[in-house]
């Protein structure tokens, strides 16, 4: 299975977990009374976040693995294609992540005022946001490989490196890290 391929399952599922929690948030939003744990919408979308989870990992440690397999082959040209291609191929993704998120929230303590953060609905939220962190934080070993190989062949100085690495951590700068990163040349004019 190609990587494109598991990116779009990936987001495909990820589509219909978040389309799973709205419909729990527009139905919480109406109807107020209940034990939030009893109600089968709300446990189907805890699970959907569970299988979102799960599928993040294996897709965090094959692209850790593969981008260790290409810097200890010193492949480095092949590190940057498939940082860029990773990069900027999952900026759709957090687009629609923001998005949705962003609207559920509004509605959620617009519709109850506020009352929902001091509840347990809270937390199926709070997973896929994490998750969608660790997304960021394992599609950056691509870059953080490329870095380094380019560290130990002297093309980049100890201070850019780190200042390369950290930025990788971060959602929207480390597409802006990616762009810095692949103009190699440039690297220590804009740094």
């Amino acid at each position: 299975m190609k990587k494109t391929q598991i990116l779009v399952f990936i987001l495909y599922f990820y589509i219909i977990a978040v389309a799973v929690m709205f419909i729990r948030a527009i139905y919480f939003a109406l109807e107020i009374d209940g034990n939030l744990f009893s109600d089968a919408l709300f446990d189907l979308s805890f699970i959907l976040s569970i299988m979102l989870a799960m599928f993040v990992l294996v897709f965090l440690v094959f692209g850790i693995y593969r981008s260790f397999q290409l810097f200890s082959e010193n492949e480095t040209e092949k590190l940057k294609v498939e940082m860029k291609r990773l990069k900027f191929s999952l900026i759709p993704f957090y687009i629609i992540n923001f998005i949705v998120y962003f609207s559920v929230f509004i509605l959620v303590v617009v519709a109850t005022r506020g009352f929902i953060l001091f509840t347990s609905f809270v937390f199926p939220f709070l997973l896929q946001i994490g998750f969608t962190y660790l997304i960021v934080a394992g599609t950056s070993s691509y870059g953080i490989f490329y870095v380094y190989s380019r560290y130990k062949s002297n093309h980049i100085k100890v201070d850019k490196v780190i200042i390369l690495v950290l930025l990788q951590f971060f959602f929207i700068l480390d597409i802006v890290s990616t762009i810095i990163i692949l103009k190699d040349k440039e690297i220590n004019r804009i740094l």
